[in-house]
C-alpha cells in the first residue's frame, strides 16, 4: 500500500514546552494555524490559555471554512502528543526533541484510506499543508511574523 504516512520535521529556535503549548492552547494555535480553534473536555469548552488534555475534542477550523473534529489520543507535554485527523479518520503524531538552543518538531499522519486514490490524494495535500503551517509555526515563533492568507475568496493557495 503506497502513500500511507509521511513526515514533516523542522527546526524551530524554541524550548519544547513553548512549541507544544502553540498547539495545546487553543489561543496559541490560533496565532498560527487555524483562526478557529475550540478544545472541549468533559466539562465544556475550555479557556483559550487551558491546556488541552488527552480525551479533549478539538474543533479546527480554517479560514475557507475547512472544519475538522477530532480529538487527542495522547499526551506526553512537551515532547509528544497523538490526534485524531480527517473526523478522526486518521492520525497524527507531533513530537518535539531538543536541539542545540531550538528543538526539532516532527509531524508524522497516518493514511489509512482503503482507497489508494483517497489515501494519495490525502498524502499531497496534507503534506503540502502540513509543510506551511510547521513553516508558520517557525515564523510566528522565531520573528512573529503570521505568513497566513486570510482572504478565502482567493483560491487554490497554500497558505490559509
Amino acid at each position: 500500500m503506497a502513500y500511507e504516512t509521511f513526515t514533516k520535521r523542522i527546526r524551530v529556535k524554541a524550548p519544547a514546552d513553548v512549541i507544544m503549548n502553540y498547539w495545546l492552547r487553543s489561543g496559541l494555535t490560533e496565532m498560527w494555524f487555524v483562526p478557529t480553534c475550540r478544545y472541549t473536555g468533559p466539562e465544556g469548552e475550555r479557556a483559550p490559555n487551558e491546556l488541552a488534555v488527552v480525551g479533549d475534542k478539538y474543533h479546527w477550523e480554517w479560514v475557507e471554512g475547512t472544519v475538522d473534529r477530532s480529538h487527542f489520543r495522547e499526551i506526553d507535554f512537551p515532547h509528544r502528543f497523538v490526534a485524531g485527523w480527517c473526523d478522526d479518520a486518521l492520525e497524527i503524531e507531533v513530537t518535539i526533541e531538543a536541539e542545540g538552543e531550538g528543538s526539532v518538531v516532527s509531524l508524522t499522519q497516518q493514511n489509512t484510506q482503503e482507497d489508494e486514490s483517497e489515501r494519495m490524494k490525502c498524502y499531497f495535500d496534507c503534506s503540502e499543508g502540513w509543510a506551511f503551517y510547521l513553516v508558520n509555526l517557525k515564523s510566528m515563533l522565531e520573528g512573529g511574523i503570521d505568513l497566513r492568507e486570510t482572504n478565502p475568496d482567493l483560491k487554490g493557495l497554500v497558505n490559509y
